[in-house]
């Protein structure tokens, strides 16, 4: 079995599933310096696409940083029941070499807003 990479390992945000959201923490500090954990709570919308092994959804933010403003495109990667169908450590490791600060300039990112 592949381990993950220091890059995936790196990349982890704390998640967790609450109901139908994905809630995102993250520690953050304010204009005085002291620490403060934030959340931001996403909502699913829709697929938009889907693939043999994954499906990418439209998922809106609904509490925290723009909510209601904000939506995104998140890759589902289902982990196969056996090991050799697909390596997705190898998925991982792309999609965390591509969510870098250092390559993200070469790339489009797009925000999406909700129309009022």
């Amino acid at each position: 079995m592949s381990r993950l990479s220091d890059l995936v390992l790196d990349s982890k945000l704390r998640t967790e599933l609450r109901g139908s959201n994905t809630v995102h923490t993250y520690l953050d500090i304010d204009a005085a310096g002291r620490r403060f954990c934030r959340e931001e709570h996403w909502a699913k919308d829709r697929v938009i696409g889907r693939g043999g092994f994954s499906q990418v959804r439209l998922e809106k933010c609904v509490t925290g940083y723009q909510a209601g403003d904000l939506f995104r495109a998140v890759k589902v990667i289902y982990k196969p029941s056996t090991n050799d169908s697909f390596p997705f450590f190898r998925e991982l490791e792309t999609i965390a070499k591509f969510s870098n600060d250092r390559v993200r300039t070469y790339f489009q990112e797009s925000r999406i807003k909700a129309e009022r």
